[in-house]
């Protein structure tokens, strides 16, 4: 890259991009895989410099939860202070193609206010539990699984541990079928009222995965999910999306101003030659009044969901080596309904 075009890629972080710059800026974005590298290394990095500032303000964080406040723009003196286009956003061009180190520029670029819900790459803390969906936020549970270091060729994407996927079942769960190895995770967000009460906040969920190399016919899959709930979940998944309606209602119609639960979804296929870790992203706009996110990892066993029991019986599959890695849930506000 040459010296200008690095200015450009500064320029858009710090603010002091000129109007008539922007178009530049956005060609070479377009062209260059090496300047889109350098915009997300360095708004990385600025997102980590300014946690950490924050981090020693100290009391008034929620334990557990890094609260990040961005600076508004400085003048640069050349009338660029105000101008980070909001329309650069609409147009899905930098947020499209920088996943979430690009959430945190355009975060920065409006004055906005970013908190970090959730770091984890398995270093430290207790292994997630094994009995199924968690009762109450601040733990991981789900089906069986562990916590190693390498394991089968594959290296954690970063430090020394990743969490790999052992079955689809759970400690006491009954014998039956299943093809899905399941992780949850309850957060909480309550405190959070204001940062939600506009409809504008939206949460972002990042995630690596990896799987050892496989032959047709056997096929692996990667579901991302995230449930936004205004009670903690009792009942199981399948009663999460169900809508709250007014129940001496003959035709069911929906309360006025009842909360009304919102949900995400994506799904991924695990590369069969391995090919290194695997980037998920799922984004959610979380409705006013929700109370707790219920994030969900879904790994399935495709080629035993299309077989069924007829070949598999009431027995639960295990997984040879699929593995979960830097999860990263942020909360962002004010951000517009485009």
């Amino acid at each position: 890259m040459t010296t200008k075009e690095i200015a450009l890629v500064h320029g858009y972080l710090d603010g002091t991009i000129l109007e008539a710059e922007f178009p530049r800026l956005q060609a070479l974005l377009r062209e260059s895989p090496e300047a889109r590298a350098l915009l997300r290394t360095l708004a990385t990095v600025d997102t980590r410099l300014t946690e950490l500032g924050a981090g020693t303000k100290g009391a008034s964080n929620l334990p557990g939860m890094l609260e990040v406040e961005f600076a508004p723009q400085r003048n640069s003196g050349r009338g660029a202070s105000q101008w980070r286009p909001l329309a650069a956003a609409a147009a899905g061009l930098v947020i499209g193609l920088f996943s979430a180190s690009m959430v945190f520029a355009y975060v920065s670029a409006t004055g906005g206010k970013a908190i970090s819900l959730l770091l984890e790459s398995f270093e430290v803390g207790a292994f997630p539990g094994v009995t199924g969906m968690p009762s109450s936020p601040g733990y991981w549970s789900g089906d069986y699984t562990t916590i190693v270091g390498g394991s089968q060729g594959i290296k954690p994407a970063s430090g020394k541990k990743m969490l790999q996927i052992l079955r689809a079942d759970y400690e006491g769960k009954p014998p039956q079928f299943s093809y899905s190895g399941d992780l949850y995770r309850i957060l909480d967000l309550r405190g959070h009222e204001a940062d939600l009460v506009d409809g504008k906040a939206l949460v972002t969920v990042d995630a690596s995965f990896q799987g050892i190399p496989f032959q047709p016919p056997n096929e692996y899959a990667f579901n991302l999910a995230l449930d936004a709930l205004d009670a903690l979940p009792t009942s199981g998944v399948s009663k999460i999306h169900r809508k709250q309606v007014d129940r001496s209602s003959p035709s069911g119609e929906e309360l006025a101003g009842s909360f009304i639960p919102a949900s995400a979804q994506r799904g991924f296929k695990f590369s069969p030659n391995g090919g290194g870790w695997q980037k998920a992203r799922l984004e959610l706009r979380v409705p006013p009044g929700t109370k707790y996110l219920l994030l969900r990892f879904h790994i399935m066993d495709a080629k035993a969901a299309r077989e069924g029991e007829r070949i598999y019986g009431e027995t639960a599959v295990e997984f040879p080596g699929q593995f979960l890695e830097d999860i990263q849930v942020s909360l962002i506000r004010n951000v517009p309904v485009l």
